[in-house]
């Protein structure tokens, strides 16, 4: 049941994406809780997270193998925790080849009407995290921002 619930909480956040968060593109949902989700830049991308039975949705920054983008965010802490209004946790997992930077908040999943709360919450972490990254200098000399390229 917790997978069908999963399924379409994902399936129902990409369509309100489609509508209401610019520069992002969500990947086919595949299972285990986890969406990923293009962040209009290279270099990096959201993992959503959505785990029914510990009832936490999740917002992380996936930098797979750049460590100069990871600390291009660090740099910015103290804003980002300010405007996402929660602690971030910072995995920068030097002995892997990515690191993750990751918020969240409790949430209860069987309660579709509140789902809409949920996706505001989702769309408001990466407009944020986006933002950020457009304004630092050493984020931006890092990598580059493929929303903006001509198609």
């Amino acid at each position: 049941m917790s997978d069908l619930i999963t399924t379409k909480f994902w399936n129902d956040f990409q369509e309100f994406a489609r509508h209401n968060i610019e520069g992002t593109n969500g990947r086919k949902y595949l299972g285990r809780g986890y969406l990923d989700f293009s962040s209009g830049y290279s270099g990096w991308h959201f993992s959503l997270g959505a785990s029914i039975n510990h009832e936490e949705l999740s917002c992380s920054v996936y930098l797979p193998s750049d460590w100069s983008l990871y600390e291009g965010f660090k740099e910015h802490e103290g804003e980002l925790t300010e405007r996402l209004g929660a602690q971030l946790e910072w995995h920068d997992n030097p002995d892997k080849k990515a690191s993750r930077i990751k918020t969240f908040i409790q949430f209860q999943f069987k309660d579709s009407s509140s789902w809409p709360t949920a996706f505001a919450w989702l769309a408001q972490q990466m407009e944020t995290f986006k933002e950020v990254d457009r304004k630092s200098t050493r984020l931006n000399s890092s990598h580059t921002d493929i929303s903006r390229m001509p198609s």
